[in-house]
């Protein structure tokens, strides 16, 4: 009897871990992860010009890293898509990481959907994977450009 108690308290300890471990994960998913290291990765300007993007713009450059298999990544296209057109200072361009492997390798990306936040120069300065929350976009947009927050 004792054998089959300790091997029931083994497995229960197990499950809580792994419950744990899981909660800390879904709790971590799409939110903005702020990237403040002088070695954070880049994105070159060329490379920057290759996907569509004004290099002499201010202000924030996303690039949503998806595949065309990707079911989450409308529902952050739709959200990029609707605060592109209320934000002067925000551009973005979908990369389907099946062509270019090298951006996802580079930036360590796990999980599609991944949006990464750039300042004009490339240099990475924020990113979630999932779906980010609209309100940390906007307060991380607002930051970027100089608008006081509460």
């Amino acid at each position: 009897m004792d054998d089959v108690l300790l091997r029931l308290v083994v497995v229960l300890v197990l499950l809580g871990v792994a419950a744990a471990i899981g909660a800390w994960w879904r709790a971590r998913q799409g939110h903005l992860r702020v990237v403040d290291a002088p070695s954070a990765p880049r994105v070159e300007p060329s490379e920057l010009t290759a996907l569509g993007f004004d290099v002499e713009a201010t202000g924030t450059t996303a690039l949503l890293l998806s595949s065309p298999t990707c079911s989450t990544c409308v529902s952050v296209r739709r959200l990029l898509d609707d605060l592109a057109v209320t934000r002067r200072d925000l551009q973005w361009t979908d990369v389907d990481v099946t062509g270019r492997p090298e951006l996802a390798e580079r930036f360590g990306v796990l999980r599609l959907p991944t949006v990464l936040l750039l300042e004009p120069d490339g240099r990475l300065v924020a990113r979630a994977s999932g779906i980010p929350p609209r309100d940390e976009l906007v307060a991380h947009l607002d930051r970027h450009a100089g608008v006081p927050t509460r």
